[in-house]
């Protein structure tokens, strides 16, 4: 492995995810005097109260990782190319089955 192949950016971007990582389970709310979140009082991180944005932000803390060991690893990324394709294709299939969907003019729910 030679790390010498990552440069600045990729170094700044290590250390963004770290930083990501760590934030997400300190304090993000407080309640004081009688409030509440959820039924909770006190502080709570955002690893308690973002059930599901949680698994993205985790996800794009290690992303950063991922890059790193491709790089330093000197990987080919043929799978890429394939899955990147084939989720182009499976949109465009769904963009065009939604064409013929009857639309609301703006502002009717």
């Amino acid at each position: 492995m030679d790390l010498s192949k990552l440069q600045r950016g990729e170094f700044v971007a290590l250390h963004g995810g770290v930083l990501l990582l760590a934030g997400l389970f300190l304090d993000w709310y407080a309640t004081k005097g009688r409030g509440d979140i959820d039924g909770i009082r006190g502080s709570q991180s955002g690893w308690e109260v973002h059930t599901i944005i949680r698994w993205s932000l985790v996800a794009a803390a290690l992303a950063p990782f991922v890059l790193a060991y491709i790089i330093v690893r000197d990987h080919a990324l043929r799978f890429v190319a394939a899955t990147g394709t084939l989720l182009m294709l499976s949109g465009l299939a769904r963009r065009a089955s939604n064409v013929e969907r009857k639309r609301k003019p703006p502002g009717m729910l």
